[in-house]
């Protein structure tokens, strides 16, 4: 990459730096699309590494495993009533299930899910196995983040992944995610202080940018409170990635799924519209992808703020006595964060050194 930096700009902000063309060449940002010029670029560096770091291929940034007419197969909502787990032979020789409850976020993408535990350990070992349809989950990323030896902050730990052969099924094995979930933090209290918001939401921010500047990791924009597990001091203790082990063809389920019942009020507003239209690259882009988990994030936190997650951002922004409750900072931040074109959106590294943020560290 030589000394070129990678800059993210924000159309229209005046101050967000902007694009070179020795930045565009050192980036790779020659993969953008002409119809992406409104959006942020996004490169897969961060802006305190020495000399960049690699470039993710785009075999895992682009989902090169479907086919060129994948957009314009209908995805019907799938939702499976029960896994035969032993006829499958995914649960290890000294392993059996848990009665354990399962978390709700790992039926994410409408499959089924079981905890295992081994047996005879001194100390009880607990995983949680999902089973999705094969074409559902992006084998790269997937086989990508089961190899990988890189410690991944504050990330439920994907344990294993067994394709099977007729794609029938894929299994995923994670690690059992210590804490509890914010969604069930905000049912016992029914929302975070602001002072509590503030440190989840830098807890969030950071994970996003420690994590998916340079790995294949996305979050797809596929994050809520039922995926983010906290301490008992409330804050960050994992978050569990599993839309951004979903394929194209997965997101789309998952996402007409949520749009169906209901539950689709903190959907980042461009994920939706890219869905419906068939608009693949809408979805997959890494730029696309990262103004995604900012949104995500942002809705969430504000969310949990205001104990409104069956509202739409914009409807509790609008809502002149909730933001009256809130101060002048954390109203800017998210009214920035959480705009509708993501263009305009700051990004997470933005966010981060926001005041709202940065005060009383």
């Amino acid at each position: 990459m030589g000394q070129s930096q990678c800059v993210e700009t924000q159309p229209g902000s005046g101050n967000y730096g902007s694009v070179t063309a020795s930045s565009w060449s050192g980036c790779g940002a020659s993969q953008m699309k002409s119809n992406y010029d409104r959006m942020a670029v996004r490169c897969a560096c961060d802006d305190n590494s020495r000399g960049g770091r690699a470039v993710i291929p785009d075999s895992i940034i682009f989902d090169a495993q479907d086919g060129e007419d994948d957009d314009a197969l209908e995805v019907e909502v799938f939702e499976f009533q029960s896994v035969n787990w032993r006829a499958h032979e995914v649960i290890p020789p000294g392993w059996a299930r848990s009665a354990l409850p399962v978390p709700k976020c790992f039926f994410l993408g409408g499959g089924d899910a079981c905890c295992i535990e081994q047996l005879n350990a001194k100390v009880k070992t607990r995983r949680i196995l999902v089973a999705l349809p094969g074409w559902a989950v992006d084998k790269a990323s997937a086989r990508w983040l089961s190899r990988t030896t890189m410690e991944m902050r504050n990330v439920c730990k994907l344990t294993r992944y067994v394709p099977e052969p007729e794609q029938e099924f894929a299994f995923l094995e994670f690690e059992y995610p210590a804490g509890e979930t914010l969604e069930t933090l905000l049912e016992s209290k029914g929302r975070l202080s602001e002072s509590g918001a503030k440190s989840v939401c830098r807890d969030l921010l950071s994970c996003a940018v420690v994590n998916c500047i340079s790995t294949p990791l996305r979050f797809r924009g596929l994050l809520d409170a039922s995926s983010v597990f906290t301490t008992t001091a409330g804050t960050l203790s994992s978050i569990v990635p599993l839309g951004g082990l979903l394929s194209y063809k997965g997101i789309k389920a998952c996402v007409t799924r949520l749009v169906e019942s209901g539950a689709d009020a903190l959907l980042p507003p461009e994920l939706a519209r890219a869905i419906q239209r068939g608009n693949r690259m809408g979805v997959l882009h890494p730029g696309n992808a990262s103004a995604s988990d900012t949104y995500s994030v942002m809705a969430t936190v504000l969310a949990s703020m205001t104990n409104t997650a069956k509202q739409r951002p914009a409807a509790v922004l609008s809502n002149e006595a909730t933001t009256k409750a809130m101060s002048q900072f954390a109203n800017d931040l998210l009214r920035k964060a959480l705009y509708k074109d993501p263009g305009f959106r700051l990004n997470c590294n933005e966010a981060l050194s926001h005041p709202w943020l940065q005060a009383e560290r």
